[in-house]
């Protein structure tokens, strides 16, 4: 009796899974079959864009171009106007107010002044 018991046990047991494995390789392919339709639906509606695309893409790649081009030659415009006033700077600069000749004062500690070099 235990036996018999044991063995009804185990067939039933069984056959749950059974019933489970057959409802998930079911669910299974009903899943992987409507994957596959969403990526083959996205495919070909991405090769029937792939045209659009294309001259999308030309398009931005011009406006890209355009855009280096335009901020290159207001970057080499600012320097160009920067370099101009850095030499009116320098040509408008009052001479040094330091007498270079005379080296023997200007080296010497006691008689220099510490703003002497400023």
């Amino acid at each position: 009796m235990i036996n018999n018991l044991g063995t009804r046990l185990f067939k039933s047991v069984t056959d749950k899974a059974g019933d489970l494995g057959d409802k998930f390789e079911e669910e299974f392919s009903r899943l992987s079959h409507n994957i596959t339709a969403e990526v083959d639906a996205i495919v070909t509606e991405a090769i029937s864009l792939s045209g659009y695309i294309k001259v999308a893409l030309v398009i931005l790649c011009i406006l890209l171009v355009l855009a280096i081009i335009r901020l290159s030659a207001f970057g080499f415009r600012c320097l160009v106007f920067k370099a101009r006033d850095w030499i009116r700077a320098n040509e408008s600069k009052p001479p040094p107010q330091v007498d270079f000749n005379d080296r023997q004062r200007l080296l010497d500690p006691k008689t220099a002044s510490p703003y002497a070099f400023v």
